[in-house]
């Protein structure tokens, strides 16, 4: 191999290694825009999984012999605190669920801001809330 083949070799080598410098520049936003998609989605069904697991506590609390609307309250409070889930909302229908009669229908909704729960686009998720909502017969 002559030196007018190793130079040849180097110039080649030295243009592909600008070829994949502007392909990275190009294609390094898509990539770490797909990445924060993927965490935030599976942050989404993470929260949605947490409120759906707190209201049915609740309401599990709440139309068992004996519960109460505070102690179902206490109850949806212990769960969301454990997963990390701040900023929600619990509502029962109807309002007094301890005035209830046996066989009657007690709902429990819990609501989550997406953007008080979310790991990085805060922006992306602001006015997007998580709702779940379980109904059961009272004990």
């Amino acid at each position: 191999m002559n030196l007018r083949d190793l130079r040849r070799r180097y110039r080649a080598r030295q243009k592909r290694r600008g070829v994949a410098t502007v392909e990275l520049a190009i294609c390094l936003p898509v990539i770490l825009l797909l990445v924060v998609g993927a965490i935030e989605g599976s942050n989404f069904i993470y929260l949605k999984q947490a409120v759906t697991a707190a209201a049915y506590e609740s309401v599990q609390t709440v139309t068992r012999v004996g519960g109460t609307k505070a102690k179902a309250e206490n109850r949806a409070a212990e769960v969301l605190s454990a997963r990390s889930i701040d900023q929600s909302t619990v509502s029962f229908t109807p309002a007094n669920p301890d005035s209830v009669a046996r066989g009657g229908q007690v709902t429990v909704s819990i609501t989550a801001p997406m953007s008080a729960n979310s790991i990085g686009l805060r922006w992306f998720f602001d006015s997007e809330s998580v709702t779940a909502s379980v109904c059961m017969l009272r004990n």
